[in-house]
């Protein structure tokens, strides 16, 4: 379902709270969840939305950011809480590429404060635009990265490898052979350079 407030090709934020336990293996597996209470706004993510990784309690800020690659329905228990209460609590699924994200050593000495910002923390919210440029902004600053190059591109329809078990996807960053080709022939054309991500 396209939210009706979304322009075409526009990418919204979204700011994930979370807990310790959770982000770690969200990060790990790069895969995020969702209670059936907020179908809604799953529905609302697109492909190539930009998430912003906020974790709660001890450490209360943003450690990474990255971007919705797919979205699938869980049918297994992945976290922590959800292994525990032997169930799956959060099924609205999507696989999230990493931008930026730091060492989870560092998480409390280097996050990123987002109170000022009036950023939701209770609960998954769309972030507005001047907020996500003022996080951005805070992140390049606080964690040294480089001024990101934007190459505008339609985004392709990407199946979540959850949703074909037996599909061969390349795992060398994560991305399928067909985005791989595309950007190859890209680069051989000249309309982008071979540092150049999207």
């Amino acid at each position: 379902m396209a939210d009706p407030g979304k322009k075409l090709g526009e990418v919204q934020y979204w700011n994930l709270p979370g807990s310790v336990e959770n982000w770690d293996v969200g990060i790990e597996r790069r895969v995020w969840g969702m209670k059936p209470t907020f179908a809604k706004t799953w529905n609302r993510l697109s492909i190539g939305d930009v998430l912003f990784f906020y974790v709660a309690a001890p450490v209360r800020g943003v450690v990474g950011h990255g971007h919705v690659m797919a979205k699938f329905m869980g049918s297994d228990p992945l976290w922590p809480d959800e292994i525990r209460a032997a169930k799956v609590i959060y099924p609205y699924r999507f696989e999230f590429d990493i931008d930026n994200v730091i060492d989870p050593r560092r998480w409390i000495g280097d996050r990123v404060l987002v109170r000022d910002l009036r950023v939701s923390i209770q609960s998954i919210g769309r972030v507005r635009a001047n907020a996500a440029a003022g996080l951005l902004t805070r992140i390049r600053s606080n964690w040294a990265v480089p001024e990101p190059v934007v190459v505008s591109a339609p985004p392709e329809q990407t199946v979540s490898r959850h949703d074909m078990p037996n599909a061969a996807f390349c795992m060398r960053g994560r991305v399928p052979h067909r985005q791989r080709t595309a950007r190859r022939s890209l680069e051989k054309s000249g309309k982008i350079s071979s540092n150049v991500r999207f």
